[in-house]
Formats: structure tokens, sequence, C-alpha cells
């Protein structure tokens, strides 16, 4: 007779299916919900997102099917539609596990150097401004959101969470990245420090973005992705047999059994912030210089969020305008030039042109009803009036105050 834990009488444990694809170890938990490594039906590493209930499908389903259809190198590639299984909803990602950003803040190795944080943080300004160019805004970029990919390079997930994300807002996370990655691993060292801060400068100013990356272009050339590799491969070496990954001081504590025995209840999501690192009591002269460039931007933004709420309980308030923006946007046979007027929340009447590299046209008007206050329009370019060269668009705001925003579309609309 064959003992009770012989092979013959083994219990064997399947691993639990979501659609098609058979769901491993936790991975982390974030806004957007809970993450799993997995493996698809032709033995393709994925990964899995059980989406928290209370995350908008009517914002994360476009979100990811747009971003699907961009297929951005910078992106944690989406791969809608959601399985609905159990009363909940999931979303398959392509491509390994990645470790989130927030766990490699702490950590020691040869991978904290500023070129590195110099070169991530590029990655995640050159895919935000790909993204904001084709309408689309994060949200919720922090250091949980950003992953280190197989190649060193960062990967954004976590898309589609916030349904007042804009690009200004992705620009002051921007900003807190910056000084969050520049504290943790650049703490000896004043010029890389002096770079961050002009990129932080840069961003907050006309050039927005795209003045960050041009910032940090020659410190990112120093990088070393092979420790960041490296560093990555290591975030989630298995620990033993069971293959979960290790925990981190930071990271939620990966789970082994099956979903369908884990109690019902919605599993509290943490909005804590990842501690800073590298924390001294006297703060050397870089961090201070570092830190007052974003405040600038940080209270800008802040300023205007307040600006905007007393003037809309204000009667009789001036329409204003606070900023104005421009992007182009391309569907494969028209280029749409896409403005926001941002105004302090009053209703009035916006005149305004377009001028630069377009056929000259009349003055036109747009009315600000008092209930929003960010105000859309648009200039569809087809046939001979599509960008040709590198041309420059000027969205030109001349009622109630002169206002200005800037635009080369051939970026977005080159053909």
């Amino acid at each position: 007779m064959s003992s009770p834990n012989s092979p013959s009488q083994r219990l064997v444990r399947e691993a639990p299916k979501v659609g098609d694809y058979r769901r491993g170890a936790r991975l982390r938990t974030t806004p957007a919900g809970t993450w799993f490594s997995a493996t698809g039906p032709d033995e393709e590493s994925a990964c899995l997102l059980l989406i928290h209930p209370g995350v908008d499908t009517k914002v994360l389903v476009p979100t990811v099917e747009q971003l699907a259809a961009l297929d951005l190198p910078g992106v944690l590639p989406p791969r809608p539609p959601l399985i609905e299984q159990a009363g909940r909803n999931w979303l398959v990602a392509a491509g390994p596990p990645a470790p989130p950003l927030a766990d490699l803040l702490g950590g020691t190795g040869a991978y904290r150097t500023p070129g590195n944080a110099a070169a991530l943080l590029s990655d995640v300004a050159t895919t935000l401004l790909a993204t904001h160019h084709a309408g689309l805004a994060h949200g919720g970029l922090d250091a949980r959101s950003v992953l280190v990919g197989q190649d060193g390079a960062a990967l954004l997930t976590d898309w589609g969470t916030s349904p007042t994300a804009t690009a200004p807002g992705d620009m002051r996370s921007w900003a807190v990245l910056v000084e969050l990655l520049a504290e943790a691993w650049c703490t000896e060292d004043e010029l890389a420090a002096a770079a961050f801060a002009s990129a932080v400068r840069a961003a907050g100013g006309p050039a927005g973005l795209a003045g960050g990356i041009d910032e940090l272009r020659a410190l990112a050339r120093t990088a070393e992705r092979a420790t960041l590799v490296e560093t990555a491969r290591e975030q989630l070496a298995p620990a033993g047999p069971g293959g979960v990954p290790p925990a981190h001081p930071r990271a939620i504590v990966p789970a082994a059994e099956p979903l369908a025995e884990e109690p019902p209840t919605t599993p509290a999501v943490s909005t804590e912030q990842p501690s800073r690192a590298g924390s001294r009591p006297d703060a050397p002269r870089w961090r201070v210089v570092l830190l007052a460039a974003l405040i600038v931007v940080t209270l800008a933004g802040a300023a205007v969020d307040l600006y905007l709420f007393v003037t809309r309980h204000t009667e009789a308030t001036a329409l204003k305008i606070q900023s104005v923006s421009l992007w182009a946007q391309w569907d494969g046979s028209t280029c749409t030039l896409l403005g926001v007027i941002t105004t302090n929340g009053a209703p009035g009447t916006v005149t305004y042109g377009w001028t630069g590299d377009v056929p000259a046209g009349p003055a036109l008007t747009a009315r600000a009803t008092g209930e929003h206050n960010q105000i859309e329009v648009t200039r569809v370019l087809t046939g001979s009036a599509l960008p040709t060269a590198d041309p420059l668009v000027t969205l030109q705001i001349l009622r109630p105050e002169l206002r200005q925003a800037s635009a080369h579309p051939a970026l977005a609309c080159g053909h």
C-alpha cells in the first residue's frame, strides 16, 4: 500500500486560469488593481491585472484600446478586451513581469547612477510626449507605475485610472519623479543635480517635456543600462521552488493561494508614495536647488487649481486665460491640430486664430459656458495643407488676453 506522500497519492494543484492564461504569483498592488505573473496559451510570458472595482472601466477601456493601437515601445503592452470572470474584470498585458521603479529606489548596486536616472526619466518623458500628442494622458504617474523592462528601459503601466488625467498633470508628476530619483541615486553629484533642476524648470516652461528631455540628454548618454537589466532580473528571481519573487521592503508580499480561496472583500490599495532614500539632516546645496525648481512647478499647478476654485465661486468674475496647449494628431489621412485653452472657469467668449505655416483664415470665437475650465478648439489639415517639412503652427488667443501656443505638427503628422 502506497504512503500518503507517495507521488501517486499527491494532489497536484493546477494554476488558476483567467481566460486562456494561467495565473502565477502575485506581483504588486497599485491603484489600478493587483498584478500577477501569467503564462499564455502558447507558453508566452504575460501579466494579468485584476482591476480594482473603483476603477471606471468607461475610462480604462478606451484608454487601453488606444494604447494597444499606438503600440508604443515605452508602454507595457495592454491586450484588450477585458476578461470578465467571477464578477471581476481582468486585463492582459504582453511581455514578462518587470519590477516597478519604486522597488529600486532604496536598493544598493551599480545601477544607482545619475546617468541611469536621466535615461529612465527621458524614457518616461518621451512616452508621455507621444501619448499627449495622441490625446492621452496618464493621470497616475509615480514610481509604482514606471517599470524597468528587460532592456533596462522604462515602461509605463496603470493607465486609465483617472477620469481627470491631463497633460499638465503628467508634467507635474514627472517633475516629482525627477526629484525622487535625484535624491535617491544622485546624493553626491552636484553637477547631475543641477542638470535635473534645469530639466524640471525646462519642463515647466514653453518647451514642456521636450525641454526637460533636452536638458537630460548629455547625462542620459552616460547610462549603463546593463546594470538596470541585471538588477531587474535579480528583483524577479524566484526565491525558491514556488517561483515567488522576493519581497521588497516596500513591496506587497506575494500570495501563493488560488484566487478562488481569497476572501470576497475588495483588497485595500495603498496610496502611500514610496519613501525617499538618501535623506540626510544637512541637505547639500544641490538638493536646495532641485527642491526650489520642483516647488516652482508644483506651486504653479496648485496655484492654478486654487485660483480656479475661488473664481468659480465668485460672482461676476471676468473670463481670464490661464494657459494654452497645442498638439497634433494623425489618423492616416488628416492631421488634426488640437488646442486646449484653460481658463479661470468664468463664462465668456474667447477669440482666437491660427497663424504660422497654415493657410490664413479669419478670427474665430469659442464660448466658455462657465461649467468647465477648458475649451477645446481644432483645425483639420488635409491635402495640400498637410505638413511636409518641419512647419510651425501657432494657436493665437486674441481676446480676452493675448496668449499663444505653438507646435510642430510634422512630428506627429509627418508623412
